[in-house]
């Protein structure tokens, strides 16, 4: 009775559930450039390019440090839209920097600096993260946090 057991249970450590293979959508590539066509669309103030790549439960969070204490601000991300499909005087360009995706099944996150520029002028640093889900129209962004400072910003 002991070595069925025995060998019951190495079967089922030997069959249990195996790593996911992947399929052909987890290049991290293609993580990438939806990233690169959020930034896009900003640049050419192009709202639809822009929300195309957000899930429909985006959000847009910002840490910030008021007065000493560390807060999570929250922006609309319909308002945000708004503003980037406003012409503009001034280019909005944020230039991203060592970029790292991870991605685990439906999930993917990136890590990304960036420099945001108006126009030509320099206006603040930081760090980018997204996350992402695959969906049935391909991976989207459901929440962005960023950090932002104008000192110590090289990219």
């Amino acid at each position: 009775m002991k070595s069925i057991l025995v060998s019951i249970l190495l079967i089922t450590v030997v069959t249990g559930p195996q790593p996911d293979a992947g399929t052909p959508d987890d290049d991290p590539q293609k993580i990438e450039g939806i990233i690169l066509q959020l930034f896009d669309g900003m640049r050419e103030s192009d709202r639809e390019k822009a929300a195309e790549v957000f899930h429909e439960t985006m959000t847009l969070s910002t840490v910030v440090n008021r007065n000493g204490s560390v807060e999570l601000a929250q922006t609309d991300i319909t308002g945000f839209l708004n503003a980037v499909g406003q012409p503009k005087d001034q280019v909005w360009d944020e230039q991203i920097s060592g970029l790292q995706v991870h991605i685990d099944g439906n999930l993917a996150t990136a890590w990304m600096n960036y420099s945001f520029y108006r126009g030509e002028d320099f206006s603040h640093c930081g760090v980018n993260t997204m996350n992402l889900i695959r969906t049935d129209d391909g991976w989207k962004i459901f929440s962005i946090t960023d950090t932002r400072r104008t000192e110590g910003c090289e990219m």
